[in-house]
């Protein structure tokens, strides 16, 4: 179990979840849970959220465009157990810390892919953007790694 997850099954008197959003040290949102009602939030929920509490920060700065194309959130400082959490359109938001500060990660390119697998050849580690380590097993090391298989076009 993470350690994230022991922290929140050991303080469940922790009422409150604040979540302080960034983005480029420019822009900032908050958002305030309560432990009782964050078991039935979705991280989808947190998502749309933060996207929602983005725009309403964002009076003069000229982000605006950039919010719709928020894809996901991590933390800062980085925790790979949080952030893969975050990546579970499902996952309860009740196992977050009670402090936590997260930024958007902005989708940059089209939503054009290339999708001629035939010419690739084989998929190797050259293929991804290795992350982390998430666990190590009796014959192999797990990493979180971002594909870098479908080269997005403009």
């Amino acid at each position: 179990m993470p350690s994230f997850m022991k922290y929140a099954a050991r303080n469940p008197h922790k009422s409150k979840i604040q979540i302080r959003l960034v983005y480029k040290n420019q822009l900032f949102a908050n958002i305030c849970l309560d432990k009782s009602k964050a078991s039935s939030l979705s991280c989808d929920w947190l998502l749309k959220e933060a996207q929602s509490r983005f725009k309403n920060a964002d009076s003069a700065n000229g982000f605006a465009t950039e919010f719709p194309r928020i894809v996901a959130l991590k933390t800062v400082p980085t925790s790979l157990a949080i952030d893969y959490w975050l990546t579970l359109p499902t996952g309860n938001l009740g196992i977050l810390p009670n402090k936590l500060t997260l930024e958007p990660i902005i989708y940059e390119g089209s939503t054009k892919y290339t999708t001629d697998f035939e010419n690739r050849g084989k998929v190797s580690l050259t293929d991804f953007e290795v992350c982390g380590l998430i666990g190590r097993g009796a014959f192999a090391k797990v990493y979180l790694g971002i594909s870098r298989l479908f080269e997005l076009t403009d």
